[in-house]
C-alpha cells in the first residue's frame, strides 16, 4: 500500500504541473490589464509612468514562459506571492476562506451519505412498491434541476416570505462575537442550511440511486439467497452480506463527487455571500488578481487528488482484491 501511494503521489505531480501550465496561460492571455485596473483614475500624466513601473514590479512585462517560471520556482518554496489588489499575503487570504469552503463540504456530503444509503436500501428492498417508485420519481425530479436554479429560487422564496432565523446571505451574524458557543454553532448552522441543500441534494439524488440498483442487483446474487436460506435475518443479511459489495462502488463514486463540489462551489458561495474560497476565486478573476487565482488553482487541485487518493485507499481498505492486486 505504502509503495502504491507513493507512486500516486509521484503521478500527481505531472497532472498538477499541466493544471497550472493551462491555467496560467489562460489567465494571462484573458482580456483586462490588473496594473491598469489598479491605476483607474489616476491623472493621464503620472498614469502612464505608473503603469509600466507596476507592470514591471509585477513582471508583467516578460515574456509569458519567463513569468511562468517564475511563478513556479516560487511555489516550489511554498511563496503564493501578494494579492493585486489589497498586497496581502495570498496565503493568508486563502487561509481565511478554505476553512468555510472545506466545512461546508465535508458537512454536505456527510449529510448526502446518511440520507442517500437509507433511501437506496429500502427503494431496493421495497423495489417495485409505492415508496421506490414515488421516491425515484422524486429523485430524478431533484437531479434533472442545476443547483443554482435551486439556489435561485429559495433566495426568492426566503425574499418574498421572510424567515428570521433562515438567513440567505453570509455565514455568521452581526452579534456572533457576543454568541455562546452553541449559539455560535446554531448561528453558522443556520446560515449554512441553505447553501448546504443546494451543495446536497443533486449527490444525494444520484448517489440513492446509485445505492439503490447496486443494492438490487447485489440481492438478487446466489450467496445472498443462501444466506437467506441459511435462517441469517433478513436485518443481517442486507447490511452484513449485501451492503458490503455496494460500499466499494460508492466510495469511489464519492471521490468523484468532490470535483464537482468543489467547481460548483463558485457560483452556490456567490450567490449566498459565502465566505469560502468560490467566491474569493470569483472576486479574485473579476479584478485580475493573477496571484491569487493560481493559488486558489492549486490549493483546488490539490484537495482533488488527495480526495481521489483517499477514496482509492479506503477501496483498498474496504476490498482485500483491491488491496492484493495494489
Amino acid at each position: 500500500m505504502t509503495r502504491y501511494v507513493v507512486k500516486r503521489l509521484l503521478l500527481a505531480v505531472p497532472t498538477l504541473l499541466g493544471i497550472t501550465i493551462v491555467t496560467f496561460a489562460v489567465v494571462r492571455l484573458a482580456p483586462g490589464d490588473p496594473a491598469a485596473m489598479q491605476l483607474d483614475g489616476t491623472p493621464g500624466g503620472d498614469s502612464a509612468r505608473l503603469h509600466e513601473q507596476l507592470r514591471a514590479y509585477w513582471r508583467l512585462d516578460q515574456p509569458l514562459h519567463r513569468q511562468y517560471a517564475g511563478w513556479l520556482a516560487r511555489l516550489v518554496t511554498f511563496d503564493f506571492g501578494h494579492s493585486f489588489v489589497d498586497h496581502r499575503p495570498v496565503w493568508d487570504k486563502i487561509a481565511e476562506k478554505l476553512p468555510w469552503t472545506v466545512g461546508l463540504a465535508v458537512a454536505s456530503l456527510g449529510a448526502t451519505l446518511a440520507l442517500a444509503i437509507p433511501i437506496g436500501v429500502i427503494m431496493a428492498v421495497r423495489a417495485g412498491g409505492w415508496f421506490d417508485r414515488i421516491t425515484g420519481v422524486g429523485l430524478y425530479a431533484a437531479f434533472s434541476v442545476p443547483n443554482y436554479v435551486a439556489a435561485g429560487a429559495l433566495i426568492a422564496a426566503v425574499a418574498v416570505i421572510p424567515i428570521d432565523w433562515l438567513p440567505i446571505s453570509g455565514a455568521i451574524s452581526d452579534d456572533y462575537d457576543g454568541l455562546s458557543v452553541g449559539g455560535r454553532i446554531a448561528d453558522v448552522v443556520r446560515h449554512a442550511l441553505l447553501i448546504g441543500i443546494c451543495y446536497s441534494y443533486p449527490a444525494l439524488a444520484y448517489q440513492a440511486r446509485f445505492v439503490r440498483n447496486n443494492m438490487l442487483e447485489t440481492l438478487r446474487q446466489d450467496y445472498v439467497r443462501t444466506a437467506r436460506a441459511n435462517g441469517l435475518s433478513r436485518c443481517r443479511v442486507i447490511f452484513r452480506h449485501a451492503f458490503r459489495n455496494t460500499w466499494v462502488p460508492l466510495i469511489t463514486l464519492l471521490g468523484l463527487t468532490i470535483p464537482s463540489v468543489v467547481s460548483g462551489s463558485v457560483i452556490l458561495e456567490v450567490m449566498f455571500n459565502w465566505p469560502g474560497i468560490g467566491r474569493l476565486f470569483y472576486a479574485s478573476i473579476a479584478q485580475r488578481d493573477y496571484p491569487t487565482v493560481m493559488a486558489l488553482s492549486v490549493v483546488s487541485a490539490v484537495l482533488v487528488l488527495l480526495s481521489t487518493l483517499a477514496a482509492d485507499i479506503a477501496c483498498a481498505r474496504a476490498d482485500p482484491r483491491i488491496h492484493d492486486a495494489q
